[in-house]
């Protein structure tokens, strides 16, 4: 039988204060360090209200995913785990302490928001949201009442792959330009919900249309949190909760810039193909005050001649969750490989988010290798160095992209082609087609061998374990592979 927690009962080094609300599969406590008096939050599974195995399940998947974002370099709207401390016959997971205002409370009982704030809180959320996607952090929205329960990736469930965010679940810290996306009772003091008989109850009004259909698992993706992003500005803007796409504070009588109607309603389109793409698209067409992308990149698949079209924010991954935009089965891509991104003057850039890296070839300067930071890390872990420094890499029309490595397999080549009307030099992919493209390709192909001898090592890293293994590359593309590639 384990032992009641009350305020005062010493936890490792720390003192339990005062406990949230008795109502959730993890209880949250107000805490300071016994010695230093800092403050801390503690979780702690709730005897309470769970029997002992869910409750400990519960806590687990916390401290899974909240390593996870430890493991990826943290954030700063995200927990940090500090430590996990086992007394009292249970885990107790040492995080953060966080003081501020539930923004469901500020903008309905307070004193609201304004605009630019309202857009600053917006953009954070959005970083934050892009930060756990591109890391391959998958979550969901599990309970009824607006509460958030994190669960490691791969266990199915409604949500699983993206996030509902809602007002119960964003404060606003003590400092003023910043948000906080915590699971709502970390932050002792703060009422963590709204009243749900209310019309300001965020639950499902939130959740995208999608959700509510016989539910596909390639429906859910990235494109459903944009949906819940644009529901959340319009309440910041509005003081509204409203079921149902595509509503806009004009519609309401609210003063807002046009290019903020316009985002709101793209963002909460009922088709997920009329929204943006992802939660770095919207962060990007509010920083520029742009609704729209140019949405003028392809993708060459010179195996099968298919042409993918990129937009802002557009993700390459390999098959497992969370959800990508291009989907490539093969066992060594990572669930999000690499990452799109289309800069304010028609530029295009890729970033590597994955294990084993992404490389681009230039006619003029030869292969070139991006690797994320955790990719990095996990190769000086294993290798005792990094292959690469660079994550991001500028792309120009004709480029070859090669996923994992160049030697690995033709089948995950790609030329690049920039359309951004901008853009004057024909050469550059203006109105269809690149002549430089075919040879950059045949370039490529040549610089192989000299490229084997400079990196002799075969060893890749698979996403799925921790260990290196030595694989023998697939047999090269010769033309008449079929296409795996799913959008």
């Amino acid at each position: 039988m384990t032992s009641a927690l009350d305020p005062g009962t010493a936890v490792g080094g720390y003192e339990l204060l005062e406990a949230t609300e008795a109502d959730a599969p993890i209880r949250t406590w107000r805490a300071k360090h016994s010695t230093t008096d800092k403050a801390v939050s503690i979780q702690a599974p709730n005897y309470a209200l769970l029997s002992e195995p869910v409750a400990d399940g519960a806590l687990t998947q916390q401290k899974e995913i909240l390593t996870a974002i430890n493991d990826a370099g943290g954030h700063s709207t995200l927990p940090e785990l500090r430590e996990v401390v086992k007394t009292h016959q249970r885990e107790f997971l040492i995080i953060d302490s966080v003081s501020g205002d539930a923004l469901g409370e500020k903008v309905v009982s307070g004193p609201g928001v304004s605009i630019q704030e309202a857009i600053s809180l917006t953009i954070e959320v959005c970083d934050a949201f892009s930060f756990l996607y591109r890391n391959e952090i998958c979550y969901q929205a599990m309970s009824t009442d607006g509460r958030i329960t994190y669960s490691s990736k791969g266990i199915p469930a409604r949500s699983i792959g993206f996030l509902t965010p809602t007002p119960s679940e964003v404060f606003i810290t003590d400092n003023p330009a910043s948000v906080s996306t915590l699971y709502p009772t970390t932050v002792v003091g703060a009422k963590s919900s709204l009243d749900r008989n209310s019309e300001f109850w965020a639950g499902v009004a939130y959740e995208p249309p999608e959700i509510r259909r016989e539910m596909s698992s390639n429906e859910l993706g990235p494109w459903s949190t944009v949906y819940s992003i644009g529901k959340l500005l319009f309440f910041m803007i509005t003081g509204r909760c409203w079921e149902g796409p595509s509503h806009t504070p004009g519609e309401v009588g609210c003063s807002c810039p046009e290019y903020l109607n316009q985002i709101i309603g793209r963002a909460t389109a009922a088709d997920p193909s009329d929204r943006y793409g992802s939660a770095t698209s919207i962060r990007h067409a509010l920083e520029r005050e742009t609704p729209h992308s140019t949405d003028c990149a392809v993708l060459h698949h010179p195996g099968t001649g298919s042409e993918y079209v990129i937009k802002d924010g557009d993700t390459i991954g390999g098959g497992d969750l969370p959800k990508t935009h291009l989907t490539i089965e093969d066992l060594y891509l990572s669930p999000v490989h690499c990452q799109f991104l289309e800069g304010e003057d028609g530029n295009w850039i890729l970033t590597d988010t994955s294990t084993n890296g992404t490389y681009v070839f230039r006619s003029d300067s030869g292969w070139e290798m991006c690797l994320s930071k955790q990719g990095q890390r996990k190769h000086r872990e294993h290798k005792g160095k990094t292959p690469a420094d660079n994550v991001q890499t500028d792309l120009s029309s004709g480029d070859a992209i090669a996923l994992i490595d160049p030697t690995y397999n033709k089948r995950l080549w790609f030329r690049f082609e920039n359309r951004h009307p901008r853009l004057d030099d024909q050469t550059n992919g203006c109105n269809g087609g690149n002549p430089l493209g075919d040879s950059t390709l045949k370039d490529a192909e040549s610089s192989i061998d000299s490229f084997q001898t400079s990196n002799a090592s075969t060893e890749i890293e698979t996403f799925r374990e921790a260990s290196l293994i030595e694989e023998e590359w697939s047999e090269p593309w010769n033309g008449d592979s079929e296409d795996t590639t799913k959008e």
